[in-house]
């Protein structure tokens, strides 16, 4: 399907159909391992956006290769891009986006990757405050429960990080996200461990 349609968007001169088909090639091949292949591809995409003058493709393109890089260790190169990428959709006029958020999770998670936990928690708290729940209560949510991730892994009081996973939770199973609920029992699960261990560490 994607090299057809590349294929015409060669033939019919649509350079933003062929950097879209190179998108979905570049998920294609990072999903079946090929990481190599799917950064190329990303690669390729983001050059065609750019031609085309297509800056919310550029930064999709951007944002999936800081995606790629983050997966096989290379950090610095994932945040640069990821840089790059919202820099794009601020002059779109769109860093308020859905399109902005995912890219700012990004970040911060190459961050705690990268055991900056201060800054991937300052990029956290400012999608907190960029998106109510009513804006995007997904992203609200996803916000909350990375919050309280870095707060496990730094130390946060337990009553702190406990009331941001059971908000993200609750926001979750009211929006329907099934899925998401399950996902927030692992950390409240951790907390638990990591308090008990606490508590045997002070007797």
């Amino acid at each position: 399907m994607c090299n057809r349609a590349i294929l015409l968007g060669i033939s019919t001169g649509y350079i933003k159909g062929q950097a879209l088909a190179l998108r979905h090639l570049a998920w294609i091949e990072f999903l079946s391992g090929e990481h190599s292949k799917a950064q190329l591809y990303a690669q390729q995409s983001e050059r065609l956006a750019r031609a085309a003058e297509d800056l919310y493709g550029e930064a999709g393109a951007a944002r999936q290769e800081a995606l790629f890089w983050k997966e096989v260790g290379h950090y610095k190169q994932s945040l640069w891009l990821c840089i790059q990428a919202r820099d794009l959709l601020a002059l779109c006029g769109i860093s308020a986006s859905e399109a902005n958020l995912a890219i700012m999770n990004t970040q911060a998670e190459v961050h705690t990757c990268k055991s900056e936990y201060s800054k991937a928690q300052d990029i956290y708290t400012s999608m907190l405050q960029n998106v109510s729940v009513n804006q995007n209560a997904y992203w609200h949510a996803v916000a909350l429960l990375n919050i309280a991730g870095v707060g496990l892994l730094v130390g946060v009081r337990k009553d702190f990080s406990q009331k941001d996973i059971e908000c993200a939770q609750s926001i979750f199973n009211t929006s329907g996200l099934k899925s998401w609920v399950t996902a927030c029992d692992p950390l409240l699960a951790a907390l638990c461990v990591r308090e008990n261990f606490d508590s045997k560490a002070d007797v």
